[in-house]
């Protein structure tokens, strides 16, 4: 009986603690990840599914549908975000996607390449903030996440559709990976909007069809560098400084001058603005260095058209030398207004330097020895300094001035100059020059025209002097000589006294004193009783009469008619 009673006990215990376990049982329910069929599940406390969450699992994140069920490889917004969870079922961070059609949730998400961050959202345009930096590049996005390339940008992010507009809105281009372009140069020719939109450039002389790149360059914040209205944009790189324009191409060759030309001398309008040139080929600022380029249209449409190539020099500072002599080197050289490099004979004023050019082959000795009212054709050179830069087509000593004896072949021969260690011209400016036992004018050398072994000088209305054939001064206090014409000439005290058309009677010239006055005479060889004439036909206070001039042949006559 007791032990029935032992035992009565026992079961009654048991029965308690199993209807405890059966209250348990029904008021708690299962938390956390529950399998159902062939779908996961999360449960909470109250045995409900959580919906339009995230859950963790081993370090990963799941996302929970409206239906409380883990969703696979999609695409959705999620508290303004996209995300996107993949096969797996995890969230996708730090990597790119490719989403396609069936990956998407929802109407307003569109197939396209998206980055989904650290925490698992895609990046997204908003506003000005488009550009992400990713692995250590950049990438733009659009208002719907999607990863934009081969494209241009403007300065706001927005897609640049229309061709015409992206030379002058583009900002940033977009490569066909996506990438943005940063430090680093493009060349617009190879962009199949460059055929558009290309107006002229406001700070490159050259015409952009007249360059087979057209480079431009982004910054470290992939901005496209390019000139504000009449300003030039300068970068330096690698120690080299360049130059954009308005369009952002890099400048090339010469800048545009922004002023209008000095006209005021005709033969020689000047650029008034200090113009830098940049290398044709690498675009960089050249510095101490000749240039051989074509005419910009710019600088001289007739010259551009005929398709005229000069010299340029340009000095420590990157400026085209212009307007002036510059000593390089050596030697002196002589630039107009446009820069060009100059050669010839060239008349130099005091306040602009160049008033004229000549070209040896163009002028003939006369030119230099008579004056535009004898027939003379260097017009300006009564009042501007002449100078002669050497005319050889690319030898060493072309455009270099002249200095001291050098001999040029005009028109009509080769001939002998001198100039003095400025470069200015022995007998500048008309004016008859004695140097040396030498006269010149303008430069040239007085010589007897023709092959006469004797010319005569006009020194002024009352003095006339005599010359050899090399063109020395004959001197003497008094000499007869004869001429290639048998002819008298008779010097007195170095100047000519007297030219004698040779008599036809046997005469000669003696020297004697008659009548108080000593001089030539002519002798009679013909009458012994009166040998003398009564008449000196030259003493030391005569000159040439005007027939006597008018009696020398024009062969002789160095410089007068």
């Amino acid at each position: 009986m007791k032990k029935f009673k032992s035992f009565k006990q026992k079961f009654k215990s048991y029965c308690l603690l199993f209807f405890v376990i059966i209250y348990c049982f029904s008021t708690f329910s299962y938390v956390g990840w529950y399998r159902e069929g062939d779908k996961m599940t999360y449960l909470t406390s109250d045995g409900y599914k959580v919906a339009n969450a995230w859950r963790e699992s081993d370090g990963m994140k799941f996302y929970l549908d409206e239906n409380g069920y883990v969703l696979y490889d999609k695409v959705f917004w999620y508290n303004g975000k996209i995300y996107y969870v993949g096969p797996n079922g995890a969230k996708v961070t730090n990597s790119f996607v490719e989403v396609t059609s069936d990956m998407i949730i929802g109407d307003e998400i569109a197939p396209g390449y998206f980055y989904f961050s650290e925490d698992g959202s895609a990046y997204i345009k908003n506003g000005s903030n488009f550009l992400k930096s990713i692995n250590g590049k950049k990438y733009a996005f659009d208002e719907l996440g999607h990863i934009v390339a081969d494209c241009w940008l403007n300065k706001d992010g927005d897609l640049i559709e229309s061709n015409n507009e992206i030379i002058t809105d583009g900002i940033y281009h977009i490569k066909p990976d996506g990438t943005i372009h940063q430090n680093e140069w493009y060349d617009y020719t190879s962009d199949p909007g460059s055929d558009y939109g290309m107006e002229e450039s406001n700070t490159m002389a050259s015409s952009y069809d007249d360059l087979s790149n057209l480079w431009m360059y982004f910054n470290s914040k992939g901005e496209k560098v390019y000139s504000s209205g009449d300003s030039y944009k300068k970068v330096t790189l690698n120690g080299k400084e360049y130059t954009f324009d308005n369009n952002g191409i890099l400048v090339m060759g010469f800048q545009k001058s922004r002023s209008e030309l000095d006209t005021h001398q005709a033969s020689n309008p000047t650029i008034t603005d200090r113009i830098k040139f940049y290398d044709k080929y690498e675009g960089y600022l050249v510095k101490n260095k000749w240039v051989y380029d074509a005419t910009p249209e710019a600088f001289s449409e007739s010259d551009y058209y005929d398709g005229k190539d000069y010299w340029y020099y340009i000095d420590d500072s990157g400026s085209l030398v212009k307007n002036r002599i510059k000593t390089i080197g050596n030697n002196k050289y002589s630039f107009d207004g446009f820069g060009r490099l100059r050669k010839g004979f060239i008349l130099v004023d005091g306040i602009t330097f160049y008033g004229a050019e000549y070209k040896s082959e163009d002028l003939t000795r006369e030119d230099f020895i008579f004056s535009i009212l004898d027939g003379g054709r260097l017009y300006g050179s009564d009042l501007l300094d002449l100078r002669y830069f050497i005319e050889d087509e690319a030898g060493e000593n072309e455009g270099k001035m002249a200095t001291g004896n050098i001999e040029i072949e005009l028109a009509d021969g080769k001939y002998e100059f001198n100039f003095r260690d400025s470069g200015v011209a022995y007998g500048n400016k008309n004016e008859l020059k004695f140097f040396k036992n030498t006269y010149y004018k303008n430069g040239i050398k007085f010589i007897p025209w023709e092959d006469t072994r004797y010319g005569i000088v006009k020194v002024s209305d009352t003095e006339y002097r005599v010359i050899n054939s090399s063109g020395k001064l004959v001197t003497g206090r008094k000499k007869v000589i004869k001429d290639d014409y048998e002819n008298y000439i008779i010097i007195l005290n170095d100047k000519l006294a007297a030219y004698i058309v040779q008599p036809s009677r046997k005469v000669k010239l003696r020297w004697k004193t008659f009548n108080n006055i000593t001089g030539y005479y002519y002798y009679d060889m013909d009458y012994e009783k009166k040998r003398y004439t009564g008449l000196a036909v030259a003493s030391g206070t005569t000159c040439p009469t005007a027939d006597e001039i008018s009696d020398i042949p024009n062969d002789m006559k160095v410089n007068f008619r």
